[in-house]
């Protein structure tokens, strides 16, 4: 973003916007459980057809959603967004963070106008916060109860891939459009860091590749007919005393007449 739409937008920006969600969360969650009313969540669902109806409310309050209604996994959603968010705003400031946000909740609106009767959940949006952690922090270790030992983001990162595109394959064509769309963020807010990414990995497997070939690479080679112990491993190769250069036994000097293209028997 260049300096000029950085003073632009900067009126925009949402100080600790992780703390803001999570709060408004929070008070949606505790509204469901005092009041036993499932029903809220399904009518702060987005679903552009009931918007078009006159619930604007939803455009906002999809961000508000809890992740689940399990007290235990509601807190540790809490803990690991507010983790994760915060190091992304951390890293990336205010503004940035907050676009990114943005653009997360619009591609789920994207995917609502698409798709006008399929209600929309803020999941997606809370899965590309912690895919993009899991890639800028890839070696950030999480010990769980589950776990014996600890685990970097980045396996878990693996999986969430792995099963995310299984769903993709699988689903209906709304969810792979939501799917698809709700990735839009993380492709466009990362993309530096993906080229320099596939940059430095094109450059590592270079290497490797020449490392192969050094390993591959002939140790003896006979200075006159130019075998090597690859092209003829039964062949016996000596250094001589008196050039100092390799040859094969049928070439050694000394050992017998050499014979070479301008010589002939």
């Amino acid at each position: 973003m260049t300096p000029e739409w950085s003073r632009r937008l900067r009126p925009f920006a949402v100080p600790n916007l992780t703390n803001v969600l999570i709060g408004v969360q929070a008070i949606m969650y505790l509204a469901i459980m005092i009041r036993h009313d499932f029903g809220i969540y399904a009518r702060c669902m987005l679903q552009m057809e009931a918007v078009y109806a006159g619930e604007y409310w939803r455009l906002l309050t999809v961000l508000a959603l809890p992740s689940t209604t399990s007290p235990f996994w509601f807190l540790m959603g809490i803990y690991c967004f507010w983790f994760m968010g915060g190091a992304l705003e951390a890293r990336w400031g205010e503004l940035r963070y907050t676009l990114f946000i943005a653009a997360g909740w619009a591609a789920t609106v994207a995917a609502g106008i698409l798709f006008p009767t399929v209600p929309l959940d803020n999941t997606y949006i809370g899965l590309v916060v912690f895919l993009t952690f899991a890639f800028l922090h890839p070696d950030v270790e999480f010990m769980l109860f589950v776990f014996f030992f600890p685990v970097k983001v980045k396996w878990f990162a693996l999986v969430s891939w792995i099963l995310l595109g299984i769903t993709f394959l699988s689903a209906s064509w709304a969810l792979r459009v939501q799917i698809a769309v709700a990735l839009l963020p993380y492709f466009i807010f990362l993309r530096h860091e993906l080229a320099l990414r596939l940059r430095s990995g094109g450059k590592k497997m270079a290497r490797r590749a020449e490392a192969l070939h050094i390993v591959k690479t002939c140790f003896h080679t006979c200075s006159v007919c130019g075998k090597t112990d690859l092209t003829h491993p039964d062949l016996e190769f000596r250094v001589s005393s008196r050039t100092g250069k390799e040859y094969c036994v049928e070439h050694l000097p000394g050992s017998a007449p050499e014979t070479t293209p301008e010589t002939r028997p």
